[in-house]
């Protein structure tokens, strides 16, 4: 960095790079500097403190002649050497004056959320944290935290009282990271969440199992028989029928769109989905067969409309098979199948589109649509099968919401959501 006195003539005959910055420190007092860009002219003063280097802006040259700007540094040098930081101390001021509502509002205008996932969180927000939105963030503690995660458990249950309180997490651990030093220190607290994991807080949530057991293929395959001659619920079983044999979650397949077919490749592809990776999976026969009549007579860019919300028909299908049924389950009875035909969990994850994590082996495995085509042949057959077969009654059926050793592996459980 060049040394020179810095006057007012100096600094107005200074030109500004086009791009970069260029330094220039003060030979008349040590630790002043003006820094030019292509836009401005900005006085700076920088220091050790507590033996880091650090650099604290004053003003522009503009508002500051070399006069005031040396009066300031004097003042702003002073502290430095008294071991203050004047970047962590403006930080501070700055992180003290969030409220839960600002800090709310500027992650979700930040953040890249799908429609469900935004809908998702103000719902949390608002119904469970609304008295906190004019609260300073700091002022939150984490005894509080867990006095409201106990009220939420206590009043919508559990799953509610985790969910809100994960939300409420990611929007602290964001403002955290936005309001952090230019190191990178944190001048805000760590999230009052983390009480909750220490205390071992967090509401214990039993996993849900129930699918289609061989029992009820039979009923499953009738009802759907049903369904088709009514005009009502028609188009629902198609969606079904697709949802069984593809595993998809029920808003992959309702988003489905006629350009996200490819008849002469065979294969569907989703683009919105909860990884936001694009899933793409090959059509066994059945499902071609299925979207060919459908896109004979489809009227709609839609492969199925009318199917973003079908509670209705899902309890029409319940009614039918003889207990409830729903789209998840059905995803669940996907990936049970796919088990018993012997495919690997590697297949079976690449599937149901869940990431491989951290497990290095999965990173040298290169599944491409080609290779997933028979292992989909394979499930659809065997869901052919089951609905044609006759099981005796078993005590194991879709009614139940416990784990059955005999049906879905734990290790898989685990994954499915």
């Amino acid at each position: 960095m060049a040394k020179i006195k810095l006057t007012a003539a100096l600094i107005r005959e200074m030109l500004h790079p086009q791009k970069g910055q260029i330094l220039y420190l003060d030979a008349s007092l040590p630790g002043l500097g003006l820094r030019v860009t292509p836009g401005a002219k900005t006085y700076f003063v920088e220091a050790s403190v507590k033996g880091r280097n650090r650099r604290v802006t004053l003003g522009p040259a503009t508002t500051y002649t070399p006069e005031d700007a040396r009066r300031e540094a004097k003042k702003v040098l002073g502290r430095m050497a008294a071991g203050e930081d004047p970047n962590a101390t403006k930080a501070a001021a700055r992180v003290k004056s969030i409220t839960l509502g600002e800090a709310y509002e500027e992650f979700m205008l930040a953040r890249k959320l799908k429609d469900t996932t935004r809908a998702t969180y103000a719902i949390c927000m608002r119904q469970h944290f609304a008295d906190w939105f004019k609260r300073e963030l700091v002022s939150i503690s984490p005894l509080m935290m867990v006095q409201r995660h106990s009220k939420i458990a206590s009043t919508a249950g559990p799953g509610a009282a985790n969910g809100s309180a994960r939300v409420f997490r990611s929007i602290w651990n964001y403002t955290r990271a936005l309001t952090a030093a230019a190191d990178g220190s944190k001048t805000l607290p760590e999230s009052p969440t983390q009480r909750l994991t220490d205390l071992r807080q967090w509401s214990k949530l039993q996993r849900r199992t129930r699918h289609l057991t061989d029992d009820l293929f039979p009923a499953f395959g009738k009802a759907l028989s049903t369904m088709r001659v009514e005009s009502t619920n028609a188009n629902y079983a198609d969606f079904v029928e697709l949802l069984v044999r593809t595993g998809l979650r029920r808003s992959e397949a309702s988003g489905l769109r006629w350009e996200d077919i490819s008849l002469s490749n065979q294969t569907l592809t989703v683009h919105d989905t909860k990884n936001h990776k694009s899933h793409t999976l090959p059509l066994s026969h059945q499902l071609q067969a299925m979207l060919k009549r459908r896109h004979g007579m489809a009227e709609d860019d839609v492969v199925f409309p009318l199917c973003v919300d079908p509670r209705k028909s899902f309890e029409r299908l319940s009614r039918l098979i003889g207990t409830d049924i729903s789209a998840h389950d059905l995803r669940r009875t996907f990936a049970t199948v796919a088990d018993a035909c012997d495919l690997s969990g590697y297949t079976i994850k690449r599937l149901l589109n869940h990431a491989m994590g951290t497990d290095v082996t999965a990173g040298y495995i290169v599944s491409d649509v080609s290779r997933l085509r028979t292992a989909m042949q394979r499930i659809s057959d065997s869901i052919d099968q089951l609905m044609a077969e006759t099981h005796a009654p078993s005590a194991n059926s879709a009614k139940k919401d416990k784990p059955d050793s005999g049906t879905i592996p734990l290790a898989l459980i685990s994954t499915l959501s």
